[in-house]
This record gives structure tokens, sequence and C-alpha cells, in this order.
């Protein structure tokens, strides 16, 4: 039961996302906070919490809905995996 109930959450919020184009931040926002929680060792808390002050702030600001920033989401995404991967080899290379 409550792996279906995980199931049916990670759908509905990707569905959300992909509606909203924000699948690319989510990544980025996403990556970066597993590095800093693993690599540098950042409290969890203070971690999403500063995560979601920037996220409210850049939604409110409108700013995730700028055409400059739909360009920068898909590079954003993709440097925000190798910054993931370089901070694993680095931790455990």
């Amino acid at each position: 039961l409550y792996a279906m109930v995980l199931v049916l959450g990670m759908i509905v919020i990707f569905d959300d996302l992909r509606r909203r184009s924000l699948f690319n931040v989510a990544i980025f926002f996403g990556n970066v906070a597993a590095v800093l929680r693993m690599y540098w060792g950042m409290d969890k808390y203070v971690l999403w919490c500063g995560v979601a002050i920037v996220l409210n702030y850049l939604l409110r600001q409108g700013i995730l809905n700028d055409e400059a920033f739909a360009i920068l989401s898909p590079m954003m995404h993709i440097s925000s995996w190798l910054l993931l991967l370089g901070s694993c080899y680095l931790k455990h290379g």
C-alpha cells in the first residue's frame, strides 16, 4: 500500500512539473541538493528550507516563466548532472 501511494504521488508530481515546464528545474534543484547534502554534509532541513525559499521567489517573480529561462533550463539540467557525477567521483574516486 505504501509503495502504491509513493508511485501515485510521483506520477502526480511528474505530471504537474511537465505541464508547468518545470521538470528541468526540479532535476536541477534535486541534483544540487544531493551534492550539498552528500558532499558537503549540509543539514537537510536548512537545505530544503533554502530550496523552498529560492523556488518560491523564482515563481513569484515570474523568472521561471521567462523565455530566456526556457533556453537555460536544459543546460541547468545537464550541468547539474555533471556536478553530481563529479562530486560522486571526488567523494568515492
